[in-house]
Order: C-alpha cells, then structure tokens, then sequence
C-alpha cells in the first residue's frame, strides 16, 4: 500500500470532482450536438482527444510522467476500449430516445455489478447494496421524471449496451487498480 501526501490527495479529490462533473455536463452538449446532426463517433473521438491533452496538461503541471508500465499497459487499453465503447453507444442511445430515458437505462450499471460481481470477483452477494441500489434508482426516476412513450428499441439497447461496458468499466479498473498495488 501506498502513503499519500496531503497534496496529493487533495489533486486526487480536485481531478475526480471535475471529472465527475465534466461528465455530468458532457452529455447535455452531446445531446445538442448529435440533434445537430454531428456524429456520435466524432462526438467520442474529440471528447477522448480532450481527456488525453487535459491528462497530459494536468501531468506536465504536477511534474508526473505520463508513463504506463508494461503490466498496466493491457488494463489501460481495456479501460479505454471499455471507455470509447460507452461514450459510442450512449450518445448514439440519446440521439435515438428521450435523454432521461437513456440515462435511467444506463445507470442501470450498478445493479449490473451487483449481480455479476459475486460471479466475477467472488464477492458475497449483498442484499443490502441491492436495496442502496432500488432506493437510489427510484430516486433518479423521480428527479429525471421520465414518461415512457414510443422509444426507439435500438436507443434503449444502445443505452443498455453503455451500461454493460460501464459496469465492465469498473470490473475492470478495481482489477487493474489491485494490480497496480501489487506492483
């Protein structure tokens, strides 16, 4: 295990809170975006040019090298594959259905790694998380208000199929994260 300084924690804290709210705002510009007729895959490609030069910037700034060793090199491109395939299919998904549709079905990705981590990481099933999960969910339904009406199949299996890679998304860095500390 790793100590941290307070610096560093801080940054850690700093970059996970405008990551999250970068992703957040993301998607309503995406939604402009693909009603304007620009491509979802283009759409993917410029937001991971951005993610890679902000990194980049950030790891100039904090004098870190921008280096992946050799073990974490095959977790990274799964990580990324994982990353372009959810950014594709969920702005795809809302380009074909109501944006609270699409995000009430992709964060479906939880309840996706409760079922599946007891069978991938063999971690006991927890009927306690599945309740955070229901009372969490309800409460999106209700903030997002969400109307069912005539919704495109392909949009909502789009939606679906980000949740998948979500959910294999964070399979996939605990298991990378493990690695890293092992090493």
């Amino acid at each position: 295990s790793r100590s941290m300084s307070a610096p560093s924690v801080a940054l850690g804290v700093a970059a996970a809170l405008a990551s999250a709210v970068a992703y957040g705002v993301n998607i309503v510009y995406a939604r402009q975006a693909t009603l304007a007729g620009v491509p979802p895959a283009d759409l993917v490609v410029l937001r991971v040019a951005l993610m890679v030069l902000c990194v980049l910037a950030v790891s100039r700034v904090v004098g870190a090298p921008f280096l992946v060793s050799p073990t974490g090199r095959k977790p990274l491109a799964i990580l990324g594959l994982l990353s372009a395939g959810i950014g594709l299919c969920y702005f795809y998904a809302v380009s074909l259905v109501p944006i609270g549709i699409a995000t009430l079905v992709f964060y479906t990705f939880p309840f996706i790694i409760i079922v599946a981590s007891p069978l991938l990481e063999g971690e006991k099933f927890s009927p306690a998380r599945l309740g955070l999960f229901a009372l969490a969910f309800v409460g999106l339904l209700v903030a997002l208000g969400t109307r069912l009406g005539a919704v495109s199949v392909l949009g909502i299996g789009r939606a679906l199929a980000a949740a998948a890679m979500a959910a294999g998304q964070f399979i996939a860095a605990g298991r990378a994260s493990r690695a890293v500390d092992q090493a």
